[in-house]
């Protein structure tokens, strides 16, 4: 799934001239985002032995597309810097990171002081309760780890096309 992304990813870094990515109306590129999230929301319940071999396939393929939409300079699909979306995307990697930590960490504790997980009500606010532990966490982490981290890359900067 991760390669099928980096296709994309590629073509747009290093062949951006050469490569010429689809283009949508806005309805069209809307109606394939519906069409992608019906398929996150029922893939789940889907069993057997293809969907086993042909399930990832299908998922990376539709990511791909997702990110054609949105990623090109001339895109279907825009989401501006304020949008919240862009504003909280400089934390994702903590997400991404941390959050089974977090989850792991928050069954123990529930555990210990709650018991056993029952019922929707229960589940909704365990949910909840990690989803803003994780993002609370990967916010710090971003300030404390992260960013110093990325003010040593201007140091480090190497731009392969001058060298040749």
């Amino acid at each position: 799934q991760f390669a099928l992304g980096a296709i994309p990813a590629y073509l747009l870094t290093e062949r951006k001239d050469s490569y010429r990515f689809p283009q949508f109306s806005k309805n069209t590129a809307r109606l394939m985002i519906l069409l992608i999230l019906v398929l996150v929301c029922i893939y789940p319940h889907i069993s057997g032995q293809l969907h086993f071999i042909f399930g990832p396939l299908i998922l990376g393929i539709a990511f791909r597309w997702i990110l054609i939409l949105f990623i090109p300079e001339d895109a279907s699909l825009s989401i501006s810097d304020e949008a919240l979306m862009s504003v909280w995307g400089k934390y994702t990697y903590g997400l991404y990171v941390y959050h089974t930590i977090v989850i792991g960490l928050c069954l123990q504790l529930w555990g210990r002081f709650f018991g056993e997980i029952g019922g929707y009500l229960e589940s909704y606010l365990f949910g909840l309760l990690c989803l803003g532990l994780s993002i609370l966490i990967s916010w710090l982490s971003y300030f404390v780890l992260e960013k110093p981290f990325l003010r040593l890359k201007r140091n480090f900067y190497y731009n392969r096309r001058d060298s040749s």
